[in-house]
Parts: C-alpha cells; structure tokens; sequence
C-alpha cells in the first residue's frame, strides 16, 4: 500500500460530531483556535468509525479506491485513520460559510 497523501492538515483539532444521512456525510471539527469547520462528503458508499475523537487531518487512502468514490480518512495524531470512507466529493467549509473543494 502506498503512504497516504495529505489532503488537509488540521493540526491540534478534534472531531466533535458526524453525521450521515443516506449518501452524505458531515464531520464537524473545532480546530485549535476555537473556530468550527465542517467536512462535507457527498456519494458516500463506505464509513468505517474506528473511535474518531483527535484529528490531525484528512489524507487520501488509495486501498478503499473503488467504482464511483476515492478513499479518505480522518487520522489522529500518531497519523492512524480513525474515520475512514469513501466519497465522490470532499469540500470542508469554514466559520464564515466560504467552502474549498478537497477532493483530488
């Protein structure tokens, strides 16, 4: 397996919640400075909890790759994915509503 790309650094965060509803799911973290972002995923197929609670950042992992939708993971800080899934789209949006595409 090749080492995972990063796809956002998110240094000293935490996840607070997630939710999915059918094919999206939305990761909400604080960040080390107080301030909210949320993780969008849209055409989910896969999710797999394995304790998210720390949040280092988002890599890509290439060994959930499958038809339709890239695999990504939320990993903790000693870079182990905690929160793994699969999406067609990945955007974050910050605290004021300005949205940034992650997906690759």
């Amino acid at each position: 397996m090749s080492p995972a790309a990063v796809v956002k650094t998110l240094g000293d965060a935490v996840v607070l919640s997630y939710e999915r509803s059918f094919e999206e799911l939305v990761v909400t973290i604080r960040l080390w400075d107080e301030s909210t972002v949320r993780l969008i995923a849209r055409g989910v197929g896969f999710l797999d909890d394995a304790g998210t609670w720390e949040c280092d950042g988002v890599v890509r992992l290439e060994s959930l790759d499958q038809a339709g939708g890239l695999g990504y993971a939320i990993v903790d800080t000693d870079a182990q994915p905690t929160l793994r899934f699969v999406a067609e789209t990945l955007t974050m949006l910050d605290s004021t509503g300005q949205e940034e595409l992650l997906s690759t």
